[in-house]
């Protein structure tokens, strides 16, 4: 009975060291599985920040591409606003032009209206 008893302490010794041996391996399995979640969410971060730096350079590639036009084909507010008024002070040239051209001609035409009256 005592050989019996002896097989028993020993199946029951290797039956607590096989589920410490599991309990083991399933805590550094934890720590597997955590350490890769931290190492994912820091890749994570980094593939982040570097989308926004390419996004921030390539905005700033694409604002300059089109001030870059915006001058070359509009110039500048100051250009325009210039151009305007010298279109402006031309057209007001030239009608002052035709009025003085033009002045004595249609006054004159005026009173020959104004004194031909027509006594029938």
């Amino acid at each position: 009975q005592e050989a019996k008893h002896t097989t028993t302490l020993k199946m029951s010794r290797a039956s607590t060291e096989n589920v410490q041996f599991l309990f083991d391996a399933e805590k550094a399995a934890l720590q597997v599985v955590q350490e890769a979640k931290k190492n994912r969410l820091t890749k994570l971060k980094q593939a982040r920040e570097e989308a926004q730096k390419e996004l921030n350079a390539y905005q700033a590639k694409v604002e300059s591409k089109f001030l870059a036009h915006k001058e070359q084909h509009l110039g500048s507010v100051d250009d325009m606003a210039h151009q305007i008024h010298a279109k402006r002070d031309k057209s007001i040239k030239a009608i002052e032009d035709s009025v003085s051209l033009n002045k004595d001609r249609i006054v004159n035409m005026l009173i020959d209206k104004v004194l031909d009256v027509h006594l029938a």
